[in-house]
């Protein structure tokens, strides 16, 4: 198969399926014994494109196999792969042979057939290490979090009276609601916020956020600094305006003998009057970098007193500019912090009774299967993490990589390295501008960034 990876960057239209069952069959092709497609792992993002690819291999292995004349694409393309992976020797009757073979083996041994979404396969290996990890021996996965995530919500609308912190903590979720007179009701408006308990970035940092926000010496410390922080800000800017203002004023100029110096006041006086939403225009940010330009042009020359006095003026704008930027970020990170900090709290009562209510019913969520298991696999346990599926595999192919998450990549990088260094081969087929998964921590950037995760590099290929 020639690199120990290749990485195809798919474009519309370009083949991708095509491409990826003539891979497939090839490694079938190449191993003799038409047994290697049980040393195969083929993974793709949805249960549609799974279909097309198992319906795709096994279609032109039958084609191929018995020189169908629409299955002449795929022999020409398969013929030309094996020529320069060094299998020039094999006959065409040879290929067909062998092609008729691989079907035969995987029709009466289907269940190796290990083409399957990326679900799929983490469920596998998680159901084979529910014992390492606790698990009970007849969990359920979950693929849709709805159900448990409405019956927690539920559960703790139902003790709301009762417990006077988780209702203010619920209270300030819906308050702007009111405030803005919108449509709402608590146990919806909590349900639909509750669903980010599931989101990726959340789950890994979950266990040192409610550490945090439940710590009794430790919260209200970063409390007291988030609400300083805030407050500091508005005097902080007050005295960038003041200091601005002292700058013209001691040049002993006006603002109209500025260019367009109406803009220099209206800046002053917003700073001064501690404005955090101040937006920096392009006119300021060219004073900043050039104080001529603060100058007529008629009168660069004629009042060259000016000019220096405009490049006075600049060098402390640009002071106050980097200085009111600094107080932004600060002010409106904090904003943020207090507006969220008890939500995050809530999320993680409810994240609680999530677990709870799966623990007596013996399931488990999908969406944490990459957390398990890539606690388990870490940077050194993936060969007893995927040894424990039972499938000694050599060859890994990856559909659709650029709906992949950080975390799902994470685990899937453990096994490459793994397969790479025993010998085995890997492929990988993606197209950026057709991730559409963002929203379940799909990162396109992934495929870009590929070269730099393996040593040696990767074949990336332009399809």
């Amino acid at each position: 198969m020639g690199s120990a990876m290749k990485v195809y960057k798919a474009s519309a239209g370009a083949g991708k399926t095509f491409r990826l069952a003539v891979e497939y069959i090839k490694l079938l092709v190449e191993a003799r014994d038409g047994a290697e497609y049980a040393r195969i792992l083929a993974v793709t993002f949805t249960n549609k494109a799974t279909t097309e690819m198992k319906d795709r291999i096994i279609g032109q292995l039958y084609g191929i196999g018995h020189a169908l004349g629409n299955s002449a694409p795929y022999y020409e393309a398969l013929r030309e792969s094996l020529d320069k992976d060094g299998f020039a020797d094999l006959t065409e009757e040879e290929v067909r042979r062998r092609c008729r073979l691989a079907l035969h083996q995987i029709l009466h041994d289907y269940n190796r057939f290990r083409v399957s979404t990326i679900d799929a396969f983490f469920q596998t290996v998680l159901r084979s290490l529910a014992h390492e990890l606790g698990l009970a021996a007849n969990l359920q996965v979950e693929i849709s979090d709805t159900e448990v995530l409405s019956e927690a919500v539920d559960r703790i609308v139902d003790r709301l009276q009762d417990d006077q912190v988780l209702l203010e903590w619920v209270y300030s979720l819906v308050r702007d609601q009111i405030e803005n007179n919108q449509r709402w009701n608590v146990t919806g408006k909590v349900k639909g916020f509750a669903r980010v308990i599931f989101n990726e970035i959340y789950q890994l940092n979950s266990d040192k956020l409610r550490q945090v926000l439940h710590d009794k010496t430790l919260f209200p410390q970063i409390l007291s600094k988030i609400e300083q922080l805030r407050r500091d800000a508005v005097p902080m800017v007050k005295t960038l305006g003041k200091q601005l203002e002292k700058a013209v004023s001691d040049e002993g100029v006006a603002y109209t003998d500025f260019s367009n110096g109406r803009d220099l006041a209206l800046f002053i006086e917003k700073l001064k009057a501690g404005n955090m939403a101040i937006a920096i225009s392009n006119r300021l940010n060219g004073w900043i970098e050039d104080g001529d330009t603060m100058v007529r042009k008629g009168d660069q020359q004629q009042r060259p007193d000016l000019v220096f006095s405009a490049r006075r003026v600049s060098a402390v704008l640009k002071q106050a500019v980097e200085g009111y930027l600094r107080s932004q970020r600060d002010y409106n990170s904090a904003q943020l912090v207090l507006a969220h900090i008890k939500s995050l709290r809530l999320l993680g009562v409810i994240a609680d009774e999530v677990t709870e209510i799966n623990a007596e019913t013996s399931r488990f969520n999908l969406a944490k299967t990459p957390i398990l298991i890539n606690q388990m696999v870490g940077d050194s346990d993936a060969p007893f993490v995927f040894e424990k599926t039972g499938a000694q595999l050599c060859h890994i192919m990856i559909d659709e990589f650029q709906d992949t998450s950080s975390l799902q990549w994470k685990n899937f990088r453990a096994l490459l390295l793994e397969n790479t260094a025993k010998g085995g081969h890997n492929l990988i087929v993606g197209d950026v501008k057709q991730s559409i998964y963002r929203w379940r921590g799909g990162d396109w950037r992934l495929l870009g960034n590929i070269k730099s995760q393996f040593v040696p590099q990767p074949n990336v290929v332009p399809l």
